[in-house]
């Protein structure tokens, strides 16, 4: 674990790590997402069966071939380009296929089985990120445990970040810390002085309404 020095190199461990790692990362998420339905409602364990027994249907061909996305692709070309070549049609599904997801999808729905896959699944993407960005990438280690690389290292040690001085040639170790804490604090003002215009407007909207409205002239009866 440590901490790079800069955004571009954070931008770059957490891009090789995302590739290399992306297996493990889809577990997590997985695992995220069984561990919030345990915890908020065990019955949508049913409706999370239900969609992965669906989906493993579909991949081994068990519920016959359905349309490809180049199928698609094709059939969808002619409206984007008028001179494409008419394309072949895309078969309908098998009705097997279609009542079996329209289940699956009825028993997700009743179970609530949406509900832990956003919210586990919102956890483990924050767990995947935080490992991404903290984790040395595969590149780097190599070119540490390389001795002709004569690459510099970009990353500072998470005791080194802790004390706040390093002997790394890179530099200040909290730098990267204080950059992001920068861009949220820059990203926090904006989205404040967007919610206070849009508040603004909205209650001048309100005072125009309201004036126009007691200064019109009553309604004649009869």
């Amino acid at each position: 674990m440590s901490l790079p020095s800069k955004v571009d190199a954070l931008k770059e461990r957490a891009e090789e790590n995302v590739v290399a790692y992306a297996s493990n990362y889809a577990r997590v998420v997985l695992a995220a997402i069984v561990l919030c339905a345990l915890a908020w409602r065990p019955s949508s364990l049913v409706g999370l069966a239900g969609l992965a027994l669906i989906a493993h249907a579909s991949n081994a061909g068990w519920l016959g071939e359905g349309p490809s996305f180049a199928a698609l692709a094709a059939a969808a070309a002619p409206a984007v380009d008028p001179n494409a070549p008419p394309a072949p049609a895309v078969p309908p599904p098998p009705p097997l296929r279609v009542f079996a997801t329209l289940a699956a999808y009825a028993l997700a729905a009743y179970t609530h089985a949406f509900v832990p896959v956003t919210r586990g699944g919102w956890w483990g993407v924050a767990v995947c990120a935080a490992h991404a960005a903290l984790r040395a990438a595969p590149g780097e280690l190599r070119a540490a445990a390389s001795a002709r690389s004569g690459a510099v290292p970009t990353a500072h040690s998470m005791l080194e970040v802790v004390r706040g001085r390093s002997n790394h040639p890179s530099g200040d170790p909290r730098r990267l810390v204080r950059e992001l804490a920068a861009g949220a604090a820059a990203l926090g003002r904006a989205a404040w002085l967007a919610a206070r215009a849009g508040a603004a407007a909205g209650l001048d909207w309100g005072i125009v309404r309201l004036k126009g409205a007691l200064h019109r002239p009553p309604r004649r009866l009869g």
